[in-house]
């Protein structure tokens, strides 16, 4: 591990660095990188790296940026730690002393085995491409992604097409490639005109009313006329079966109770169906009365004529 830069010292570099700089950004980024200290004291480093970024936004300076590798470093982001050590030694340049570079120099070959140059390409220029969740940049891209070496997730949207999202696993030092393919959300190029075509014309028929014929009720009274005429044979029989009993010597009481509850029952069905069937026969006769006729056929006629060559036919329908 690269032996960290005082972060006491830190302050004071950035202080001296930034005197040309706006007063209220450099107050701003000295806040951040006082933050940012307590945080990695505490040993929150997240916190600490997120207050480190908005130092170096609100006041550049590459001496930033090693430390910020450090915090990745320490928090297993490796693809962060690489590029934050090789933007330190391109912006540092020439003020950068020899150890100090031979130290990153040396820590960046060993993050170089920990991470991959994954190369994306996507089936339409203007997406927004992303790596777990992170946004990498725009479609096309010019270079490949450096990606911590594992499971990864990457994704493309774009507006008026359908997201594509891949799983891929990387390993250290490997340049693998993967392509996202985006299709439309309207496939069909008729349906996403502005102007829709007209609709063909459909000639409907009008459908011919129904009409219950006349012979539908009548026959339903006839069936009702015939039970209630079978009921009154049953009804007739049981009747005298019961005189017949009450005739007879040593018959019991329940024979007699059973006898007299059928020819009762018998009885009121007739009844019942009597009356339902002179319901039936008045409803048959007005629905016969009331119905409308059917509708005359056009009259047809035709004419015949005969000339002197020809013989002519006219006609309407």
């Amino acid at each position: 591990m690269i032996r960290p830069i005082p972060l006491m010292m830190s302050v004071v570099l950035l202080a001296s660095a930034a005197q040309a700089a706006d007063p209220a950004a450099n107050e701003a980024a000295k806040k951040h990188f006082t933050r940012s200290k307590e945080l990695y004291d505490d040993g929150d480093f997240a916190a600490s790296l997120n207050e480190l970024e908005r130092s170096y936004q609100a006041v550049p300076n590459y001496k930033l940026l090693y430390n910020m590798g450090q915090i990745q470093a320490q928090l297993q982001n490796h693809a962060g730690a690489l590029r934050s050590f090789r933007r330190f030694l391109s912006e540092g340049g020439n003020e950068i002393i020899d150890a100090r570079r031979g130290e990153v120099l040396k820590e960046i070959d060993k993050l170089r085995t920990r991470v991959s140059e994954l190369t994306i390409t996507v089936s339409q220029p203007g997406a927004e491409i992303s790596v777990d969740d992170v946004v990498v940049g725009t479609s096309p891209l010019s270079d490949p992604i450096t990606v911590n070496a594992g499971k990864r997730k990457v994704s493309a949207t774009l507006p008026d097409y359908f997201p594509a999202t891949k799983q891929v696993d990387v390993v250290g030092l490997e340049t693998p490639r993967l392509a996202l393919e985006l299709r439309p959300l309207v496939t069909s190029s008729a349906t996403s005109s502005t102007t829709a075509a007209p609709a063909e014309a459909v000639k409907v028929e009008p459908s011919k009313p129904f009409r219950l014929p006349v012979w539908v009720p009548w026959a339903g009274t006839v069936v009702l006329a015939g039970g209630t005429a079978v009921t009154a044979v049953l009804a007739n029989q049981a009747s005298q079966k019961q005189t017949a009993l009450l005739k007879t010597y040593g018959v019991t009481r329940p024979q007699l109770d059973a006898a007299s509850a059928s020819t009762r029952n018998l009885a009121l069905t007739t009844d019942i169906l009597a009356g339902v069937t002179g319901a039936a026969a008045v409803g048959s006769l007005l629905f016969t009365l009331l119905r409308a006729p059917e509708p005359a056929p056009a009259a047809t006629t035709v004419q015949v004529g005969v000339g002197p060559n020809s013989l002519v036919v006219s006609g309407s329908f």
